[in-house]
């Protein structure tokens, strides 16, 4: 994956935890997790991009359901634990946005 697409990855990750995760819980009540038809229809009517829609359904699908709405048959699907992890480990580094990624690139003045 390169430079651009991970930024995209990430921007789409972002916008999956910050509005998919309140409009589901809007539509449906707290739930330990939502249904990928659920999911999905959130995404395409909020018109956020589903070129990520594995992390958003890692995000708020259990493993089972994950594995439902995301048949591809006789290829490869993205392994549940890995798509949650690149998730979570995304939200992770956006909540300490302070910190900044930036931190290396400044200079001692001395």
């Amino acid at each position: 994956m390169n430079i651009v697409d991970k930024v995209k990855r990430k921007e789409a990750i972002r916008k999956y935890i910050g509005v998919l995760g309140p409009e589901l819980r809007k539509r449906h009540g707290k739930q330990k997790g939502f249904s990928g038809a659920e999911v999905k229809q959130a995404i395409a009517s909020l018109e956020l991009s589903d070129q990520f829609i594995p992390y958003a359904l890692a995000l708020y699908c259990s493993k089972e359901d994950y594995e439902k709405a995301f048949p591809q048959p006789g290829g490869k699907v993205m392994n549940y634990a890995e798509a949650k992890t690149i998730a979570l480990n995304i939200a992770l580094a956006g909540s300490s946005l302070g910190a900044g990624d930036d931190a290396g690139d400044v200079e001692d003045p001395v």
